[in-house]
């Protein structure tokens, strides 16, 4: 972790601070794959990127939000896998994720899917470590956010059901200490 990080306030979003997840994207199943982060605070800026970048053809990004009250995922580029979805209130706080399965990508906020694609799998996923917090762009932070994050998942793709759970887990841990 870089950056200002306390467990009553999360990671302090700003330009340098970015958790590195030592977590590299090749090893992820390209077929299975969510990326979720939770938002303590609104976000003020555009970009608030979390992920990692090797080109229009090899990233897992996700723009959460992107700015007052879009979310926009990528994942594994080429254009044919972008997703931009906008959601309320503006500025919205909570669990902004996304998710790919072998029948699509989606973008969801607060458990509640807010898009879909079915495009198909294109690309590949970056031999790049993923960062929370700012995107790992060809191995340089870049895109910080400006959010206070209090939380983050890199996982398997997830249903809609899950997502749901997923939201009411991190909610509930959040406010058992005090922080949603």
């Amino acid at each position: 972790t870089s950056g200002g990080y306390s467990l009553a306030s999360g990671l302090q979003g700003a330009d340098g601070k970015s958790i590195q997840t030592g977590l590299l994207g090749s090893s992820l199943n390209p077929a299975s794959v969510t990326i979720a982060v939770w938002n303590l605070s609104s976000s003020t800026g555009s970009y608030n990127s979390h992920g990692a970048y090797a080109g229009d053809s090899s990233r897992i990004t996700l723009n959460a939000p992107l700015n007052a009250s879009t979310v926009r995922s990528d994942m594994f580029g080429d254009g044919a896998d972008s997703l931009s979805h906008s959601f309320t209130p503006a500025g919205a706080f909570g669990l902004i994720a996304a998710s790919r399965t072998a029948t699509g990508h989606s973008n969801y906020v607060n458990g509640v899917k807010v898009g879909t694609s079915a495009a198909a799998v294109v690309g590949t996923l970056p031999a790049l470590e993923l960062y929370i917090g700012a995107e790992n762009q060809n191995s340089a932070a870049s895109s910080f956010t400006d959010c206070r994050i209090g939380g983050y998942v890199v996982a398997l793709g997830l249903s809609d059901t899950e997502h749901v759970e997923l939201y009411e887990s991190i909610r509930d841990f959040n406010l058992a200490i005090g922080r949603a």
